[in-house]
């Protein structure tokens, strides 16, 4: 059954590119967001200045599969190590946003 007000987190692999190796599956709990508000996360004019540390916050609430527990500390040790995690984050929870399940 489809639900007029959905659950306000969601979870979802994600696959974190990694040097010299397959990307790292790791799982998060993402925030859902209404159209309205995601339109205004991506482009409105708080979007520019977001840092990326302040991006993964406001969309992730945990994860599992990273050796570090989620908060501020961790997630910025991370994106200084993975200069892919910010991007590879957004588009996984941009993508569950929009096109969630589609179909097989």
């Amino acid at each position: 059954m489809l639900k007029l007000q959905p659950n306000p987190t969601f979870t979802a692999k994600v696959g974190i590119p990694v040097p010299g190796g397959e990307p790292v599956q790791i799982k998060l709990t993402f925030k859902h967001m209404t159209r309205a508000a995601l339109e205004q996360f991506l482009t409105g004019e708080e979007a520019a200045k977001r840092s990326d540390v302040d991006t993964v916050l406001a969309i992730v609430d945990a994860w599992d599969g990273v050796d570090a527990p989620y908060n501020r500390e961790s997630v910025d040790a991370v994106l200084s190590q993975y200069h892919a995690f910010a991007r590879s984050v957004v588009s996984a929870w941009v993508t569950e946003l929009t096109q969630a399940r589609l179909g097989n």
